[in-house]
């Protein structure tokens, strides 16, 4: 085995290990957020809509869930005051989304209260160590970009 497939394995152990860890600080400090809490599907869904992705088909492709989950779960946007939906002068078939004043700031709190726990965690790393996860983080994006050029955040 040579240094770099040693070297990508211990990545992949490690993504493994951190990845899952991160996905849970992220759900507490979105579900922190509102008095409720936002789970992080209803999260990634405001951060999708306010991107101008406002359709349940578009959200279900870039977010990998069903339609059904995706209805259910823009359902509970709406009925808290979070989401609107519209009606789309042309087609009555088509069904756009689009954030409230309320859903904007729930949105704004979560994405603050994310940073905040990532800057928490990431003081107790060495710099030299959030330097090298910078640089390696770019080349993921990067990779992910590559794989599915479609994709967006």
């Amino acid at each position: 085995m040579d240094v770099q497939s040693e070297a990508q394995l211990n990545a992949v152990a490690l993504a493994l290990d951190v990845l899952p860890r991160l996905a849970r600080l992220m759900q507490q400090a979105t579900a922190a957020t509102t008095g409720d809490g936002l789970s992080l599907t209803q999260f990634r869904l405001l951060k999708w809509i306010d991107l101008g992705c406002c359709q349940t088909g578009q959200l279900a492709e870039q977010l990998d869930l069903s339609a059904a989950t995706v209805s259910a779960s823009v359902d509970v946007l709406v009925q808290r005051g979070l989401a609107l939906r519209l009606s789309h002068a042309q087609d009555r078939r088509v069904i756009p989304l689009r954030l409230t004043p309320s859903g904007q700031q729930a949105l704004a709190a979560a994405r603050e209260r994310q940073r905040i726990a990532l800057a928490a965690l990431f003081d107790r790393v060495p710099a030299s160590a959030t330097d090298a996860l910078a640089i390696g983080f770019v080349g993921v994006r990067d990779a992910l970009e590559q794989r599915d050029p479609g994709a967006r955040r």
